[in-house]
């Protein structure tokens, strides 16, 4: 179609003076090549191979008049706290992570505390920190009240 509009427009300049400027309007009609398209920054996950996210499991704190649940997810672990007793509280939540790499595994710790007042509802939530390794599991070791 280029080289049509070209040709005719090369044709056109012989038969009349004003040539030249009809071969530079069909020039500047051409479209520019477009770009190739670009994959996308991450690639689409299907939704079933999407990982499920960790439902809160219930955890021992130490107290009976405390209830707790923990959830993790990769190095990270998020207690919610609910403290039902008649004095206030101090929690302390410990998470283990096991990392791994191609030479190596290991274990990486982590502290967070915190705390509640009396009748009242808080989260923890403590990272462990693997390096550069690999994180293949993580979860929350205690919760500890007192």
């Amino acid at each position: 179609m280029i080289l049509t509009l070209a040709f005719f427009c090369f044709r056109s300049s012989i038969l009349t003076n004003r040539g030249t400027t009809w071969l530079l309007l069909a020039l500047a009609g051409c479209p520019a090549p477009a770009a190739p398209p670009q994959p996308p920054a991450t690639p689409p996950v299907d939704e079933q191979e999407a990982p499920e996210p960790a439902l809160p499991a219930p955890i021992a704190a130490g107290k009976d008049c405390v209830h707790a649940t923990a959830r993790c997810d990769v190095a990270v672990c998020t207690s919610e706290i609910h403290n039902e007793c008649e004095t206030p509280v101090r929690c302390e939540l410990t998470v283990l992570a096991k990392c791994g790499s191609a030479t190596s595994a290991k274990d990486a710790r982590a502290k967070a505390s915190d705390s509640f007042p009396v009748d009242t509802a808080g989260t923890l939530e403590a990272t462990a920190d693997c390096g550069t390794a690999a994180v293949a599991a993580t979860r929350a070791e205690m919760l500890h009240c007192r």
